[in-house]
Order: C-alpha cells, then sequence, then structure tokens
C-alpha cells in the first residue's frame, strides 16, 4: 500500500512543493495505511470484495506452505 501511495502523490504539485523533510515524513507516515483502510471499510463494494479475497489468499497461501519441506524436523 505505502508503494501505491508513493506512486500515486509523486507526481502531484502539492507533492513536489514540499521540502524534502515533509515529502520523507509524508512517505514514511504509517497513518495513510490506516486512513485508507478506514476507507475501504465504509464501501460495501470492497467489502464484498474482501471477504471473497481473504480466503482465496488463505488457500493459495496454504497450499504453498504445505508443499514446501517442513524445517522443523
Amino acid at each position: 500500500m505505502q508503494e501505491d501511495f508513493r506512486e500515486q502523490v509523486e507526481d502531484w504539485e502539492e507533492f513536489q512543493e514540499l521540502t524534502i523533510s515533509q515529502r520523507e515524513r509524508l512517505l514514511a507516515s504509517s497513518d495513510f495505511t490506516r486512513r485508507l483502510l478506514a476507507q475501504l471499510r465504509s464501501s460495501s463494494a470492497y467489502q464484498e470484495t474482501y471477504w471473497e479475497a481473504v480466503p482465496e489468499v488463505a488457500a493459495a497461501l496454504l497450499t504453498e506452505i504445505s508443499r514446501q519441506p517442513d524445517t522443523d524436523k
């Protein structure tokens, strides 16, 4: 998400007008992720897509992990 944020604002005139220190603080801000997720939670389309994606991603990760050698042995 942070990379998407950076790519989005880099070319904005308002971003270019910031000092280097302000740009660094903006790009390092963890507040973006929190605010983005809050905004997305208010979207019913996002909610539906999110809950469809969670089990798909979980299943894919489970399959990948189960196919890897067990390093605990």
